[in-house]
């Protein structure tokens, strides 16, 4: 059956699972399509149909106001064209998901909900980190820690911020968020000593960052320079 078909028959069910199938395509293709032996005409052909996949599935997510699955669509979407390097689109795809879950997220949380969410600010901040908008970097993962429960996801987070802050000297921020990550460290080594070593690396980044002479002064006192009970 077709997508006209579908439609014909106003079955919403049979059309989403319509959209899925051509998910299902879109992965296929993306992972056999591009092998070495293929030629340039070929992959070129293939990128063009894949494209027409994902644009089809979301036009059929927005038709039945589908608007989760719709964010979730956009965001692969978007990850294939990175992926391709094809990076006109890219961060329209990447806000166009955000403010979808931005949308859906006010009236209906879920776990599932913001850690999508939070995967999509991540992702556009990466983009932006990549063209040197640090700035709009910032801002994306400042937000995505609103959206993040996991606890490797939150200090990952903050590792990232920290180096978007380092990159326009702002150490006082650089400072802030070490220090929160540290803190985080610190509650789950008591429980697994493994994170002792990532208690060691924020403190050699800390290190980096601070000045010589209030570290100095600090040991000499006998205290922690950066972490506070």
């Amino acid at each position: 059956e077709t997508r006209g078909e579908l439609k014909s028959q106003g079955n919403k069910l049979r059309s989403l699972k319509y959209a899925d199938l051509l998910e299902t395509y879109a992965k296929l293709l993306g992972k056999y399509g591009y092998s070495r032996d293929v030629d340039q005409t070929i992959k070129d052909k293939w990128f063009d149909v894949i494209c027409s996949f994902y644009n089809e599935m979301i036009d059929i997510a927005h038709e039945y106001d589908s608007k989760e699955r719709c964010a979730r669509y956009l965001i692969k979407y978007a990850n294939f064209l990175r992926k391709e390097n094809q990076y006109n689109e890219l961060e329209e795809k990447y806000i166009d998901a955000i403010k979808i879950y931005r949308e859906i997220t006010k009236d209906e949380a879920s776990v599932t909900l913001n850690k999508d969410f939070a995967y999509a600010l991540r992702s556009l901040s990466k983009f932006y980190s990549d063209y040197d908008r640090i700035e709009d970097a910032i801002k994306v993962l400042e937000e995505s820690l609103n959206y993040t429960e996991e606890f490797e996801q939150i200090t990952d987070t903050l590792i990232q911020l920290s180096m978007r802050y380092a990159e326009l000297g702002k150490n006082d921020k650089v400072e802030a968020v070490l220090k929160d990550a540290l803190r985080y460290y610190e509650e789950r080594a008591q429980i697994d000593k493994n994170y002792y070593a990532n208690i060691a690396n924020v403190y050699i980044k800390l290190l980096r960052n601070i000045s010589p002479n209030n570290i100095k002064t600090s040991i000499m006192r006998g205290q922690n320079p950066w972490y506070e009970k």
